[in-house]
């Protein structure tokens, strides 16, 4: 087995990782609990506001939960692909992110075209989201899945 073939993976893992991050921050913000609202101010975005409006939250409970429990499956899935590289574990990679990049575009289409207003954080996962989906092609392309 050449592992090196699977660095990729690491790759996918270590973005995955940073949307994980910035989806606690996310919820950390929306929750009140920690000044992390700084940065939001200081780049004169609209986070509460983004976070605050009607969707904010699916079936109700609020987008960054769902960020979180997604990134770190595919942290797991992508770790163990590289460890263990196996087909069925590289498709569901890939459906999770296409899943992700196509959940980044609508959130990007409502705060460009409906809200009207930015969250940086939430910038930050939706473009690591898509980073992602282009990984995923590129894997695909390449057949680098096994």
């Amino acid at each position: 087995m050449d592992i090196m073939k699977y660095k990729v993976h690491v790759v996918i893992a270590i973005l995955a990782f940073i949307a994980l991050a910035f989806s606690v921050m996310i919820e950390v913000e929306k929750q009140g609990l920690s000044g992390v609202g700084a940065v939001c101010t200081a780049v004169k975005s609209d986070c509460a506001e983004v976070q605050g409006s009607a969707y904010g939250k699916t079936l109700g409970i609020d987008n960054p939960y769902y960020g979180m429990v997604g990134f770190s499956l595919l942290i797991i899935l992508s770790l163990w692909q590289y460890t263990r590289p196996k087909r069925w574990r590289f498709y569901l990679i890939a459906a999770g992110v296409f899943l992700a990049g196509l959940v980044a575009l609508w959130f990007l289409y409502l705060q460009a075209f409906v809200l009207s207003m930015y969250c940086v954080y939430c910038l930050f996962v939706d473009v690591i989201a898509l980073v992602l989906v282009v990984l995923a092609m590129w894997m695909i392309a390449k057949r680098q899945y096994l």
